[in-house]
């Protein structure tokens, strides 16, 4: 019986998604029928489908043909996730390759703030940077004990629920701002202090915020050292940070809306740029070491917001 790939094909796209499981278990038919029946039609159909979809390395929407034995192609659309399934753990050794890991976005049906939710991921991102323990999140969060463990499924209703819980005035996103007190006549800041829907969110999981900016009200953006005294003090030290996302983030200019949030985060002596927002989640693609000029642009002269974040003790 060699009529096996085309049928297996069209009952995993059937839910419009085709994920790295279902991708594994096509390849596998694929092998016993070039192992099989190499000669047959349902293997030449097998072999040019995952060729097919062999060029696709991330995450991307298709509208697939696969031909049938009349000689017409039948096409699935669907959802093609090659990295990862929602049901797996999470992979990594260190809470640095496990975040390298999550994007913002999901292929789960209910959940509804993908495009939206990059505040709540990177402090959800800093949780997990700073050791803290997922399986405690769902009793934050009123979400139920199944989804304690780190799959990416529950990361992900972990983000919606967190997002959902401080997007308290309904907007697109979650706003940020700061509320500092300062000198009279000399405007040096003696009270900085980060506060909105952001701040809310982290104190939600258990994460004190601490706001980093310059000594004056002229100067907030010259954050250099307010930046590496927080390093001193906390090594492995997570920061929240506002910036023009797209293909390339970068810190905004004046004329510019800040549109995305970002963690930058500092380990023996170097800084990593960890983005929510890239396309597809398993590829550990959301890290990338920055440079000097980078570290310097989003962290030390960034007109935005930026924030450490720490354990509630």
């Amino acid at each position: 019986m060699t009529e096996i790939f085309r049928p297996a094909f069209a009952q995993a796209a059937a839910d419009k998604v085709i994920d790295r499981s279902e991708l594994l278990k096509l390849r596998e038919l694929n092998q016993q029928l070039q192992k099989n029946a190499p000669s047959s039609e349902e293997a030449r159909v097998a072999k040019r489908t995952l060729q097919s979809l062999d060029q696709y390395q991330g995450t991307t929407q298709l509208n697939q043909p696969v031909q049938q034995a009349e000689g017409k192609p039948v096409f699935y659309a669907f959802s093609f996730l090659p990295t990862y399934s929602e049901k797996e753990p999470v992979p990594g050794k260190t809470p640095l390759e496990k975040v390298s890991n999550l994007s913002q976005g999901d292929a789960l049906p209910d959940t509804v703030s993908d495009n939206v939710r990059c505040a709540a991921a990177t402090i959800l991102n800093a949780y997990l940077l700073l050791g803290g323990d997922f399986a405690k999140l769902p009793g934050k969060l009123g979400l139920p004990p199944e989804t304690s463990s780190l799959t990416y499924e529950n990361a992900h209703r972990v983000q919606e629920a967190l997002y959902t819980q401080a997007n308290v005035q309904g907007g697109q996103g979650l706003n940020i701002s700061d509320s500092n007190r300062y000198e009279y006549g000399t405007s040096r800041i003696t009270k900085p202090e980060i506060v909105g829907e952001s701040r809310i969110a982290a104190t939600k999981i258990g994460l004190k915020t601490h706001a980093l900016m310059g000594p004056t009200r002229e100067t907030m953006s010259q954050r250099e050292t307010a930046v590496k005294a927080f390093i001193a003090k906390h090594p492995k030290a997570p920061m929240y940070v506002t910036v023009q996302g797209g293909p390339r983030v970068r810190a905004p200019q004046d004329i510019q809306k800040l549109n995305h949030a970002v963690t930058v985060y500092h380990e023996a002596g170097k800084f990593y740029l960890i983005d929510t927002g890239v396309n597809d989640n398993g590829a550990g693609r959301a890290i990338r070491q920055l440079q000097a000029s980078e570290v310097k642009e989003l962290l030390y002269d960034n007109p935005g917001y930026v924030f450490g974040m720490t354990l509630e003790e």
